[in-house]
Order: structure tokens, then sequence, then C-alpha cells
């Protein structure tokens, strides 16, 4: 056959049993994680976002995987650039988003959809709430009506 490369970012037959599409002893569950094997063998590179996503890769192909046909590739973070930021540079960022050095701020970065459970991440966040006092939450999404 060609040659081919298997981006396999998400893991997605686990994500359709994480987001509750799937029930985990399901066909279409079994069907999925038989063509990723599959796949993972006739791939000449495996693309992925972690060591972790690698690592349950490799495993999940079985003995004799060789792992160095899977490559890790962050989404996009350089490293260089993107370091956590000083005392100074993180008050200086709370402050300009209204969030006092002591409150306790929950982040969600990422796209909002159905599938990541926007309704139990508010959910959570009442709760967070009721016991924490004033937590603050901040969105970070292109989806900005979906986030609404």
């Amino acid at each position: 056959g060609s040659p081919m490369a298997f981006e396999a970012d998400g893991l997605m037959a686990a994500e359709r049993i994480d987001f509750g599409v799937w029930p985990p002893d399901g066909a279409r569950y079994r069907a999925a994680r038989s063509v990723e094997v599959r796949t993972l063998w006739r791939a000449q590179v495996v693309l992925t976002r972690t060591e972790q996503a690698k690592r349950i890769l490799c495993a999940r192909a079985g003995a004799g995987y060789p792992s160095d046909r899977v490559l890790v590739i962050p989404n996009g973070k350089d490293e260089e650039q993107f370091q956590p930021l000083s005392a100074s540079d993180r008050s200086a960022a709370r402050n300009e988003l209204g969030i006092s050095d002591q409150a306790f701020a929950l982040v969600y970065v990422g796209s909002i959809g159905p599938q990541y459970l926007p309704d139990g991440m508010f959910r959570f966040f009442s709760r967070l709430k009721r016991r924490r006092g004033d937590p603050k939450f901040l969105v970070l999404t292109h989806a900005v009506a979906e986030a609404s």
C-alpha cells in the first residue's frame, strides 16, 4: 500500500466513551479500537500530542510495536516562548482581567461544543462558587456564541 501517516490526536474511540456517546462494551467501540490497532501497524509514522498518548498507543498496538514510529508533536507550543509567568507578570495579567491575586481562577481553553460537556463545566463552577466564595471562570475560546 501507499505510505501513510496516522494522526492519533484525541484517542477517538476513548473520547466517544468519555463523552458518553458509546458504551465501553459496544460494537462501535470495539470496531474503532480494532481499526486503530491495524492503522498503528500499517502507518509509517504516528503523530500524537503527548508522551502519555504515545505510551497508550504503543500498549494498544501490542508486543513488538516499534515505539520510535510514534512522534510526539505538542499542540503548537513553543516552550522557549511560553513559560510560566513571573509573580509580578502573573499579578499584572490577573489585574488586567479584573481577577485579584488571591481569587481562585478556573480557566478553560479550547473549543466548546456538546462533546466537551459545557453544562457539566458550568455546574461544577456553580458548586465551586458555593464552596469558595468568589472564584472566577475564564473561558478562552474562538467559539464565543457556543460559550455564551
